[in-house]
């Protein structure tokens, strides 16, 4: 048995799994189990979020108001320590609102810091979510 440790881009695509699954699934309390109790949220246009049961109660508010469908890709996962990963993820995301409007589609850069709890568990202490700037190109496209 090898004594080697776990790739930090495999430990980072396992809390994002977690994640995935809690935002294609709009549970809350799942979402929020992935942060520390200390953890801070920071979105784009907003104020930081503090500690797991305002995240929780955050992203409730935002599953109460629509459907949420994320789908990751992992730029880069940096071992810093023994117990911190850094992380980068472009990550599509689609809203199709409760009430009838029109569904929304953005692609955001995440920037995640990740820690092993002392249970070994490895859990999302910081997560920053900026909107991506289309492309020329991709302007354009979308321009038609």
């Amino acid at each position: 048995m090898s004594d080697s440790p776990i790739p930090p881009r495999e430990i980072l695509q396992s809390v994002w799994d977690r994640y995935v699954e809690a935002v294609n699934t709009s549970n809350a309390i799942a979402y929020g189990a992935i942060f520390t109790n200390d953890g801070i949220r920071v979105v784009t246009g907003q104020a930081p979020e503090r500690g797991r049961d305002e995240i929780t109660r955050n992203e409730q508010a935002d599953y109460d108001e629509g459907d949420w469908t994320i789908a990751p890709s992992i730029i880069d996962a940096l071992q810093i320590s023994s117990d911190a990963i850094y992380g980068l993820a472009e990550v599509d995301v689609t809203i199709s609102p409760h009430a009838g409007r029109s569904v929304v589609k953005k692609t955001i850069i995440a920037s995640w810091l990740i820690l092993r709890q002392p249970t070994g568990e490895w859990l999302l202490s910081r997560h920053s979510a900026n909107v991506k700037s289309p492309t020329p190109d991709e302007a354009r496209d979308q321009a038609g």
